[in-house]
C-alpha cells in the first residue's frame, strides 16, 4: 500500500496504473471534506484497486449480490461525542455542521473502498467521460457513503448529488447526473 496523505491504495490490478488513483483520490477528499466543512484533521481511507472477480466476491459477501459493481465501502466507526458515524442531518445544505454532538472525535480511517477496473471503464466509456473524471465521481460518493451518507429517500438522494455535483464543479468535473447516469 502507498499512503497519501492519509490514504493508502492498494493495486490488485495493473490496469488501474493508467489513472494517477493516489492524485484522485486525495483530490476527492479534500472536495468532500471541502463541502462538508471538514478540517485536515478528517482521515483519510484505503482503496483497493481490483477487478470484477474481485468486486463480484465481495459484493456477495457483503451485499448478497455476487456481481460485480463500480464501488463499494465499508464505513469505520467514527466516533463522534456520544454518537457513532457521521450524521447528515446534522450538516446543513452549505456543508456546516450544526450537530448537537459537537465536532468529530476521529480515530484512524474513514473506512475501505473497492473499485473495480473494468467496471468503471466500461461506465466511463458508456457515458463519454474520462476514467479519471468517472472515478473522482465514484470515490467522492463513496467517500460521501464512508461520512455515513445514505441514498434510500429521495432526500438522501437529492442531498447526497448536491454534494457531490458541487465537489466535482470545484475540480473541473461536470455534472455525471445531467447525462441520466447514477451512480448508486
Amino acid at each position: 500500500m502507498e499512503p497519501t496523505e492519509g490514504i493508502e491504495i492498494r493495486m490488485e490490478d495493473c490496469r488501474w496504473t493508467a489513472i494517477d488513483l493516489g492524485t484522485i483520490a486525495r483530490r476527492a477528499h479534500k472536495a468532500v471534506c471541502g463541502e462538508l466543512g471538514l478540517g485536515p484533521e478528517t482521515p483519510g481511507f484505503a482503496v483497493l484497486a481490483t477487478d470484477d472477480a474481485t468486486l463480484a466476491r465481495l459484493n456477495g459477501r457483503f451485499r448478497g449480490e455476487a456481481r460485480a459493481t463500480d464501488i463499494l465501502s465499508w464505513p469505520a466507526s467514527g466516533e463522534r461525542a456520544g454518537t457513532t458515524g457521521f450524521r447528515p442531518e446534522d450538516v446543513d445544505d452549505r456543508g456546516q455542521d450544526h450537530g448537537p454532538s459537537g465536532p468529530w472525535h476521529w480515530s484512524g480511517s474513514l473506512g475501505d473502498i473497492a473499485m473495480s477496473f473494468e467496471t468503471c471503464a466500461g461506465e466511463a466509456a458508456r457515458v463519454d467521460t474520462t476514467l479519471e473524471n468517472h472515478v473522482t465521481h465514484l470515490l467522492i460518493h463513496g467517500i460521501l457513503h464512508l461520512l455515513g451518507f445514505d441514498h434510500a429517500t429521495g432526500t438522501e438522494v437529492r442531498n447526497m448529488r448536491a454534494i457531490e455535483t458541487s465537489a466535482l464543479a470545484k475540480l473541473g468535473v461536470g455534472d455525471p447526473y445531467r447525462s441520466n447516469t447514477t451512480t448508486g
